[in-house]
């Protein structure tokens, strides 16, 4: 089946990060970069004259800053592209406001391009006109249900449960959530492939990416919110005996989501 090029707008006051995608997207079958702005200002006005499927957008604009923008993108009438925001803050505060404003992504520079149009293919699944089969799992025939609003749910639990969004164990288990959700088979699969993945992604080591997953579990469970515990996993783990491990976490949330959303489907 017909699969429609992905277009992309880019807004970065960074010339070299622009002419480092551009360089990427040559590469890249099936993207093409239709415009790229420097200021803020210029933003909506490229999306309204190109209508793009995605926008990757800087929080430091010049004029308006990314969070401005994502405050005009809010009030426009027109389809809004899938906005990926790219920033070197890493406060919960200021992931919360962007994701709350719209972004579907969020990614802290410097950054991984490949990891980047890797996640700019994932993101665009559920508006194109056909499905990797990978995806057809568990009754599952399309991006399931909403990824921004996926993505703001694990990055809500994340974050009551007290792991903080600028450690790397937090980017790695919602990435792995993600995965299993979208793969149940993956929940069986974290050194095999899981973990393998995500750090060909990041740039890391597989063993890297457990034990940052490993400490980020510490913190949760070193912080006491044994309520929260209990009410997320139903007394499934005694969390008194000590914390989950990765799969039995990463693969509770995903069977929790998974519940909550295959009513959308």
């Amino acid at each position: 089946m017909y699969e429609k090029v992905i277009e992309i707008v880019i807004a970065d006051s960074d010339t070299n990060f622009i002419n480092t995608f551009c360089e990427y997207a040559k590469g890249e079958i099936g993207v093409s970069v239709v415009d790229y702005v420097n200021s803020g200002q210029d933003v909506i006005p490229s999306v309204k004259r190109n209508d793009p499927d995605v926008l990757i957008l800087d929080a430091l604009l010049p004029v308006v800053d990314g969070l401005g923008v994502l405050r005009r993108l809010q009030h426009q009438t027109y389809n809004k592209p899938i906005t990926i925001m790219t920033s070197n803050f890493s406060q919960d505060i200021y992931v919360q406001t962007a994701m709350s404003l719209g972004a579907d992504y969020y990614l802290l520079k410097p950054v991984n391009f490949d990891f980047l149009f890797e996640q700019i293919r994932f993101l665009t699944r559920g508006t194109r006109t056909s499905l990797p089969s990978g995806l057809k799992t568990q009754g599952v025939t399309s991006l399931l249900f909403d990824s921004k609003e996926l993505s703001e749910e694990i990055t809500k639990i994340l974050h009551q449960l007290g792991i903080p969004a600028h450690l790397f164990g937090h980017n790695y288990l919602r990435e792995a959530i993600l995965m299993v959700v979208h793969d149940r088979t993956l929940a069986t699969k974290l050194s095999k492939t899981v973990y393998p993945v995500i750090a060909r992604k990041y740039g890391k080591s597989a063993a890297s990416v457990e034990k940052a997953m490993r400490n980020a579990l510490d913190i949760a469970w070193e912080r006491g919110r044994t309520d929260l515990l209990n009410e997320l996993f139903a007394y499934t783990i005694n969390i008194n005996k000590g914390r989950a491990t990765n799969s039995e976490f990463i693969a509770l949330i995903a069977d929790k989501l998974s519940l909550k959303y295959s009513g959308h489907s």
